[in-house]
């Protein structure tokens, strides 16, 4: 894929607040919401000869390289589909915390409670202390187990 830029992303997910981070070979897209102390969402690159390559996108502290199709730029298509889903809050993140409020795992819901096929992950932690809730642009909602 040729040079891209925040604009680009502006355009491709209808959503304005977009900036990029550039250091060397990395070039990352950050997706803010309204309220920048809340988890982000983002997409990854590297760059090689001015060619974008994707690592990956994710959203807060999860993440996915979207290798499933064919070529790169099927690749990014599917990534940008994760990203509209999540900033038009269609599915949110679950993450899954230790005893010390740290990430562990996440796996991306849909609103009937559904698990999302991007990213699946093994079974529960067999004593998750406490999981979150992530819905983009709106507050976190602390589940605690008792």
């Amino acid at each position: 894929m040729k040079i891209i830029s925040a604009d680009y992303f502006k355009k491709a997910l209808n959503y304005d607040i977009v900036t990029e981070y550039i250091q060397d070979d990395y070039h990352r897209f950050d997706i803010l919401p309204v309220e920048t102390a809340l988890p982000h969402a983002y997409i990854a690159f590297s760059i090689n000869n001015n060619n974008y390559f994707m690592l990956q996108a994710g959203f807060g502290s999860w993440h996915d390289h979207f290798n499933v199709k064919d070529s790169e730029e099927e690749n990014i298509e599917e990534a940008i589909k994760f990203l509209r889903n999540i900033i038009a809050g269609k599915c949110y993140l679950i993450e899954e915390l230790d005893e010390n409020g740290s990430y562990c795992k996440g796996q991306l819901m849909n609103f009937e409670n559904q698990v999302i096929e991007h990213g699946s992950l093994e079974s529960p932690s067999k004593s998750p202390n406490k999981f979150r809730k992530i819905i983009f642009n709106m507050p976190i909602e602390y589940i605690k187990l008792s």
